[in-house]
């Protein structure tokens, strides 16, 4: 009969043990997830950023700036003449959706203009008014950018041209 005891006592204090532990609770829980998918953007130049005809002093360097709004704020060189415009660009996108618009040249990054002949240079930095613009229902954008040019004292003649680049992301 003593061993019956020994197995009630072990048995109750199993029970004892189990019934103090804390039942285990779970939950679950529901998450959802969503994708946006944008056509792909084109960017292309539709109109070339053009500073005119420059003539130097003969005794300082001088600045001429074309703005996105068509006009010629500055001319601190001899003359400035002759047609001037700023770059267009044109993109085409997704319908109705924003995008950011960032370049390289500004005065820590200056862009070089190259003379087509020599190693003549000039360099300029660009002016952007527009950070951002909407594709319209069509998605298409186009948006105006102009620049600032470093003129040397005597910089040589010729017909100075150049590239630049312009990022244009969905934001």
């Amino acid at each position: 009969m003593a061993r019956r005891i020994r197995t009630t006592s072990i048995t109750i204090a199993i029970g004892s043990v189990l019934a103090c532990v804390a039942p285990a609770y779970a939950e679950v829980g529901t998450g959802t997830g969503s994708a946006t998918v944008r056509m792909p953007l084109t960017v292309s130049e539709s109109a070339s950023l053009d500073f005119g005809t420059v003539l130097p002093s003969t005794s300082a360097a001088g600045y001429v700036s074309i703005e996105p709004e068509n006009t010629r704020s500055e001319c601190s060189v001899t003359s400035c003449t002759g047609s001037f415009a700023p770059g267009t660009f044109t993109m085409t996108g997704s319908a109705n959706t924003v995008l950011n618009i960032s370049h390289a040249g500004v005065s820590t990054n200056p862009v070089t203009f190259t003379l087509a002949s020599g190693a003549d240079n000039m360099t300029f930095g660009l002016i952007l008014h527009t950070p951002t613009i909407t594709l319209s229902s069509m998605g298409i954008a186009s948006f105006d950018i102009g620049g600032r040019i470093l003129v040397a004292a005597n910089q040589p003649e010729g017909d100075y041209s150049g590239t630049y680049d312009v990022s244009v992301n969905y934001q």
